[in-house]
């Protein structure tokens, strides 16, 4: 269910009209009829693209009987309001005997003081939550079908894909792979000639890379400036190293 609430916040969305109608008879707010679980999510984009500063609640239909298939009302709802931004209501009872899920339902056995007082106590998604859920869901996939289910999550809860390739590292115990890939480098025990050092970078670079004019050199000095700056934590003034091979 949508729900529009005036003054604040704007909308309030639900699932089913009977829900709709006990909202908006408890609280007076304009409520949107979404009439599928699956077509809440459309629904609720619809109006934010309509009304982008509006203050919108998901009150969603708590299905918290039948563990077979999971809480379908509350993750569907959660999901729509983290993609509009809305605040989330969730209905919960003082007494399940008859399996009560909605915000009807709710009305029935408490009253409408009761729709209003949890409808007003509406409020933000915590992302982190769903996100965790949906990447330990990706877990068991190949690296491909991984990979396209990262980039996809990276974009819809705005967070950088970084994020979630270190999450699930850390998660399959893959965590060090860089420490694999890059080895600490120990200084040298005598000066280096900081010139053969970089013309040996470029040769490496250079055999490695095809590389426009002029980027292979400018390469192996930002490798030296950036290893340098990491192991004294000061930059180096480019006149310090002398190459023994100078180009223009």
């Amino acid at each position: 269910m949508i729900i529009w609430k005036r003054p604040s916040p704007d909308f309030q969305i639900s699932k089913k009209p009977g829900t709709g109608a006990s909202i908006h008879e408890a609280t007076g707010y304009t409520v949107i009829v979404a009439f599928d679980v699956g077509n809440l999510s459309h629904v609720a984009q619809v109006i934010r693209q309509k009304h982008p500063a509006a203050e919108i609640i998901m009150a969603a239909d708590n299905d918290q009987w039948k563990p077979d298939i999971g809480n379908v009302g509350v993750d569907s709802a959660k999901n729509a309001a983290i993609e509009i931004d809305a605040k989330l209501a969730i209905p919960s009872f003082k007494d399940t005997t008859t399996k009560p899920t909605d915000f009807n339902d709710l009305s029935i056995l408490e009253g409408p003081e009761a729709v209003k007082s949890q409808i007003s106590a509406a409020a933000e998604v915590d992302k982190s939550e769903i996100l965790t859920a949906k990447i330990e869901k990706i877990l068991p996939l190949d690296l491909l079908k991984q990979e396209l289910e990262i980039e996809r999550l990276a974009k819809k809860y705005k967070i950088r894909k970084s994020k979630i390739d270190q999450y699930i590292r850390k998660k399959t115990g893959n965590g060090n792979d860089e420490k694999k890939i890059v080895e600490e480098i120990e200084p040298a025990e005598n000066p280096v000639d900081g010139g053969k050092l970089l013309d040996a970078i470029l040769s490496e670079i250079s055999k490695r890379v095809v590389l426009p004019d002029g980027a292979a050199e400018t390469m192996s000095l930002w490798i030296m400036l950036t290893y340098c700056h990491s192991r004294d934590d000061k930059n180096i003034q480019a006149g310090d190293t002398q190459h023994s091979n100078p180009r223009s």
